[in-house]
């Protein structure tokens, strides 16, 4: 009985994500196809690993195939997460304090100085800090 559940279910859930992807494919903005972009994400909220997956991928040899790299996050818990903004460490130095940004951005940009790191809810709208998305990942 649960076995037969389960497969409606899956069977329904499937469906879904093919219509959702035909829809991806087919209306897809422009806007987003001149970028590289990695997406790192699932539908579980925390304590998942993405961060720590995003720190792995910053330290590996993007920066030799990209001349920048740029990380969007929504800024979990900032004060700041309805603007869009750019956060990158100079000298060991942010412009910004932790409750403004919040904390996984914060660490990022400390972490990886030459990273830039674009905070807000649209994340769209952060992609206008993007510098030669040509030579760049996102």
């Amino acid at each position: 009985m649960e076995k037969d559940i389960l497969k409606i279910l899956s069977i329904i859930f499937y469906y879904i994500v093919r219509l959702r992807n035909y829809y991806y494919d087919r209306f897809n903005d422009e806007v987003l196809k001149k970028y590289n972009i990695i997406c790192v994400g699932n539908i579980q909220v925390g304590g998942t690993g993405k961060t720590s997956f995003v720190t792995h991928l910053l330290k590996s040899d993007l920066k030799s195939e990209y001349k920048n790299i740029y990380v969007i996050l929504r800024g979990y818990k900032g004060k700041l997460t309805n603007k869009n903004i750019c956060v990158q460490s100079i000298n060991g130095v942010i412009n910004y304090a932790v409750s403004d940004i919040g904390d996984e951005g914060y660490m990022l940009a400390m972490l990886f100085p030459d990273v830039k790191i674009l905070i807000g809810k649209n994340k769209k709208k952060s992609l206008k800090f993007v510098e030669h998305p040509d030579n760049s990942v996102i």
